[in-house]
């Protein structure tokens, strides 16, 4: 792969173009990570509202009909739910990891094995997300794994 960076004071913001023989699965990767640079998350931590980079985002859990969104430091309380967290992510790398939590597979960190099939997400921070069993398979496709 080879990168070039054009730097011009013509241009009034970044263009990123891509040249490829075929869109694969490396080419999506890449442009998911670019995708990312541009969301945001807003939620409610002390009564302070933040807005946070999608990027640092681990996961997204759905508890007693309210999302919260975790940081490495901060739990944002957020408006939203999870199937919305879902559409606006889950083209930037956020997947399903139960029917109440997302993950950004971006912070997973490894994954182990758990009983009757499921699977441990071990994060970057040192958590650990159960997997469900009809998660696990997507989980493993979206990181590549057979």
């Amino acid at each position: 792969m080879r990168v070039e960076i054009v730097e011009d004071p013509a241009f009034t913001e970044t263009v990123v173009r891509i040249g490829c023989a075929r869109l694969d699965q490396e080419v999506a990767d890449i442009v998911a990570r670019l995708r990312i640079v541009d969301r945001t998350v807003v939620g409610v931590e002390d009564g302070a509202t933040y807005v946070v980079p999608a990027s640092e985002v681990r996961f997204v859990e759905s508890v007693d009909r309210r999302c919260f969104a975790y940081t490495a430091d901060r739990v944002l309380e957020s408006r939203l739910t999870l199937a919305e967290f879902e559409g606006r992510l889950g083209d930037v790398g956020f997947v399903r990891a139960s029917r109440s939590c997302i993950v950004n597979l971006a912070h997973v960190a490894a994954l182990k094995p758990d009983i009757n099939g499921r699977l441990r997400a071990v994060l970057d921070t040192a958590e650990e997300l159960q997997v469900s069993r009809s998660c696990v398979r997507p989980l493993k496709d979206a990181l590549g794994m057979d």
